[in-house]
Parts: C-alpha cells; structure tokens; sequence
C-alpha cells in the first residue's frame, strides 16, 4: 500500500471523529479570531473565486466568506470520500469532489487557493502539488497555506510524541515541517512570502485541535480571548517563529515565474 492510499484509508476511518471533534465552540472561536486576524492582511475584493485542496469537511467557504468576501465562488476537494459524502449530505450545493491532491491540476484560475494544514500528510509529494497549485492562482492571486511546522528540536519531539500517541494521526505517513524547510519548498514551487505569521504558541495548543487536548479544550473562552489577545502581536514575531507550532503564510506567484 502506497502513503496515499494508506494516509486515504486512515483519514476515512477517522473522516466522523474528526469533523464531530472539530465543532467544539472554543476551537470554533479560536479560528475565528484566527482567520479574521489573518485575512485582514488581505487587499480588500468585491468578489473572489476560491479553491480549497485537501477541503476536509471545507471550512475554507466560510472562513472567506465570513471574514474576507461575501461573494465567494467555492470549489473544494479531498481524497476522502467519507468527508466529501458528509460536505455533500451537509450542503447539497457545494461544489466538492473527491480527488487526490497529489495528481490534481487545476483547470480553472482562481484569486485565493487554500490549503489548511493538508500539506503535512503528503510530506513527500509537497513541492509537486506546490507547484501544481501554483498553476492555478490568477496573477493577483493568493496561496494560504496553514501547516504544522516546528522552529526548535524540543517543539519537534513534543510533536512526534502527540502524533504516537493520537487516533486521528497516522505518525508513519505524516509529519510536520520545519520551517525553513517549507519556506524553501514554496521558493522552488515558484512562490514569493507575502506575509508569513506563527500562531502556534498556547491558544492553538489548546484550541485549535480539539482531539488533541480534549479536556483541555473546555477551558472556558474569556480565558481563550484572552489568550488570543496575548499572543496576537506576538505572530510575526522571532519569539513566535522559534517556539510556534504552526506557520500560517499568504503567498502568490514569483514574478517572473511561468
């Protein structure tokens, strides 16, 4: 069995856990506050065609929708069809199909292409769908990529040791990045960093995945906003870049780059 078909395989076993864990309220208003941080760094559009790869349940319509452009044009895809059946059962009028990210080019051009924290699971295949993405954006077009990603060795062993220990990782296929690595992926994809932001310090341990920290996820939200307005300035930061577990960067095509 391939990584693919063994990462497909996991993620479908585990497509209804993951989306049930992932409406707890404190995660939700985590990436709220989140994204509307984030996609404030955005030049404002009237109207925006936008791609999610590896969609997941395809949070990424809402997330543009709600804290970016009201007139969104969504296309989602994923390898899992359990997920893709959900979105479907969920939403009859999305516009969601199932499909490998690593054999996927795109037809169409779109102004935002989202990933948000797929790369990780198709570790060897990275710089190919990079690049295979890339061909998709318009030239003002945007790439937002969230991964897990590590800036010190002791962030790196705590990583491995919640990805042994975890139902919704398969640790054998998947890991994290570190961060020059994957800032050099994007460069030989033909990527330029137009900003790049370290959200991953305590508010993202404790919120953003809830299966991770199940218990610690309850703890309540006047102690996550303040959290949140803590470590906020802290994102683009050397401090937040050293001890982060997660890299948010908004990207477009490198001049110059065909």
């Amino acid at each position: 069995m391939s990584d693919i078909e063994q990462q497909k395989e996991h993620f479908n076993s585990i497509a209804m856990d993951y989306y049930y864990a992932r409406q707890n309220p404190n995660s939700l208003l985590f990436k709220q506050l989140l994204w509307k941080y984030i996609l404030s760094h955005l030049p404002p559009r009237s109207k925006a065609t936008v791609l999610e790869a590896m969609c997941g349940y395809a949070e990424g319509e809402e997330i543009v929708k709600s804290h970016y452009c009201i007139n969104v044009d969504y296309t989602g895809f994923d390898y899992s069809e359990k997920l893709i059946e959900l979105v479907r059962q969920l939403n009859p009028t999305k516009r969601v199909f199932v499909q490998d990210v690593t054999t996927f080019k795109p037809d169409s051009l779109y102004d935002i292409i989202l990933i948000i924290g797929g790369l990780h699971h198709v570790p060897d295949y990275t710089e190919k769908v990079l690049l295979n993405l890339r061909n998709g954006l318009t030239d003002d077009g945007y790439f937002i990529s969230f991964e897990p990603t590590h800036g010190n060795r002791i962030a790196k062993m705590i990583r491995k040791r919640v990805y042994r220990s975890s139902s919704i990782v398969d640790y054998t296929t998947e890991r994290d990045y570190e961060i020059h690595e994957l800032n050099k992926l994007y460069k030989n994809a033909g990527y330029e960093i137009v900003h790049q932001f370290y959200p991953g310090l305590l508010a993202y341990s404790l919120y953003y995945n809830p299966d991770i920290f199940p218990k610690l996820v309850h703890i309540g939200r006047v102690m996550l906003k303040m959290l949140f307005t803590l470590e906020k300035p802290l994102y683009m930061t050397r401090f937040a870049k050293i001890f982060s577990f997660a890299t948010m960067t908004i990207l477009r095509r490198k001049e110059g780059k065909s």
